[in-house]
């Protein structure tokens, strides 16, 4: 894995790791999740501050641009994108010949 995947791209760099057998292949899809909604969350929350009348319809909005039926779900697929880094964090960085 020395080698591998170097360049700017996070998520063409994920592909070429799962490719190989380095990273599972539920990462690229988490880290979809979650650019998407980080983006999102940067086009009505400028500079990381919620503004005032956050509301039901922002998370409507929210949850038709992340393509999930509603905002309830848009976290559900936040914390599973979460926990499957996590996991794929904790395995990597348990290996015996990890960094």
């Amino acid at each position: 894995r020395d080698r591998m995947a170097f360049g700017p791209d996070l998520g063409q760099a994920i592909a070429v790791l799962t490719a190989a057998g380095v990273l599972p292949p539920g990462l690229a899809e988490a880290h979809a999740t979650l650019t998407r909604f980080l983006v999102l969350l940067r086009l009505v929350a400028p500079g990381s501050e919620v503004p005032a009348g956050f509301s039901l319809a922002v998370e409507a909005m929210l949850a038709r641009a992340l393509g999930a039926p509603d905002f309830p779900a848009v976290v559900e697929g936040l914390t599973a994108a979460k926990a499957a880094v996590r996991l794929a964090w904790n395995d990597i960085f348990s290996r015996k010949d990890s960094p």
